[in-house]
């Protein structure tokens, strides 16, 4: 009887109960997706852990926390950017060139530093041919473990234990000059006569002073 009644009824009175439903199952469904996207990010930053794609950099050291404009327009560079952000999430690792062979146009296995910094992508403007503006942030120091050149760009497996902060001697001379480098850019943009600082700044030899 009472199921009469209701058929009696103008369907729709029902209507917001039949959206809700819709909005329920849809609902539903959504959360399942973001549990499977979540759990392959999850795979994807485990596997990120021990091996990143490779940009080598002339000059250049990155730090943790830092944010800093970066070109890149060697091919392996620009070929290890876009697998960063393929397949990685836009995370990359950023190692200072300790040596330089042949031309430069190529960088080699023995050719890096063994000590980087694990970054991500935050911004990047170019294309492939031209190769790539990118605003890059400084997460972690790591200590690479092996290089393979395999494929178009370097990979680097590295252990996620805490980098000591020591160095051998060329690493050391690396990272200061790339601090007074830096340090001068900053005296760049202050008004005024600088120049007192900027032999200050010279002078400095220990990198424990910055």
């Amino acid at each position: 009887m009472l199921i009469g009644y209701l058929g009696q009824l103008d369907k729709s009175l029902f209507d917001p109960i039949l959206s809700l439903r819709r909005v329920l199952v849809w609902a539903l469904g959504l959360s399942k997706v973001a549990q499977k996207v979540g759990a392959s990010m999850e795979a994807q930053e485990y596997s990120s852990r021990s091996g990143l794609p490779v940009v080598v950099t002339r000059n250049f050291v990155l730090y943790p926390d830092r944010t800093v404009p970066l070109v890149i327009n060697r091919a392996q560079s620009v070929a290890a950017i876009e697998e960063s952000l393929s397949k990685y999430s836009g995370r990359v690792l950023i190692v200072a060139q300790r040596k330089e062979t042949g031309d430069g146009s190529r960088v080699f296995i023995d050719d890096p530093f063994a000590v980087g910094v694990v970054a991500t992508v935050d911004r990047k403007i170019g294309d492939s041919k031209r190769g790539f503006q990118l605003i890059v942030t400084g997460l972690d120091r790591v200590r690479i473990k092996e290089i393979k050149s395999d494929q178009a760009f370097l990979f680097a497996q590295y252990s996620d234990d805490p980098v000591e902060q020591d160095c051998d001697e060329a690493t050391a001379k690396a990272l200061l000059m790339n601090a007074r480098i830096l340090g001068k850019e900053i005296l760049a943009l202050l008004p005024g006569d600088t120049s007192q600082l900027e032999v200050m700044l010279d002078a400095v030899d220990d990198l424990n002073a910055f």
